[in-house]
């Protein structure tokens, strides 16, 4: 089962619909996503974790998707995708936007939340203080080291065969 697309409510709704209509038969769900709403990633993170699912990403998953590429049972990566994040902002990046800050009741939460996932609290407090080192409109690309090192799982094979090259 795939997630491509903005993580918020409707993508949410729509990967649970779907995921209770064909649950017998899924265990890994491959993610594509920029990112999109904390609160939406962090309910389709519990929803990953609960069923104890496996999460995988084959492209891309920046933002608030890294919240729910955490959550699987076992959270693998092609070695050519991308793992990024930033610190959470409230508004448009396009437009106006006001950057969160260290010590704010969401740094806390997200601190508490990913340390659930995890079960790190290290490791959490590590990925979530990158985060907020990082500007909201730049991204910082985790490395293949990184992951590793946090018990990621890195393929040098693509799920997706005919996309290796």
């Amino acid at each position: 089962m795939v997630v491509n697309g903005d993580i918020d409510k409707q993508e949410t709704r729509k990967f649970e619909y779907n995921y209770n209509l064909h649950h017998s038969n899924i265990r890994n769900i491959i993610l594509q996503s920029h990112g999109g709403l904390i609160i939406d990633a962090f309910k389709l993170a519990k929803f990953i974790s609960v069923r104890h699912l496996n999460t995988r990403v084959e492209t891309y998953c920046e933002s608030s998707c890294l919240l729910v590429f955490f959550s699987g049972e076992s959270a693998s990566l092609f070695e050519k995708a991308k793992i990024s994040l930033h610190k959470p902002y409230k508004g448009n990046l396009n437009t106006h936007f006001e950057p969160d800050f260290k010590g704010s009741s969401l740094h806390y939460f997200l601190i508490n939340e990913l340390s659930h996932i995890l079960n790190n609290t290290k490791m959490a407090t590590a990925l979530v203080n990158k985060m907020y080192e990082t500007e909201s409109n730049k991204e910082y690309i985790l490395s293949k080291d990184e992951l590793i090192k946090n018990g990621i799982y890195v393929d040098k094979k693509s799920w997706f065969n005919n996309r290796t090259k």
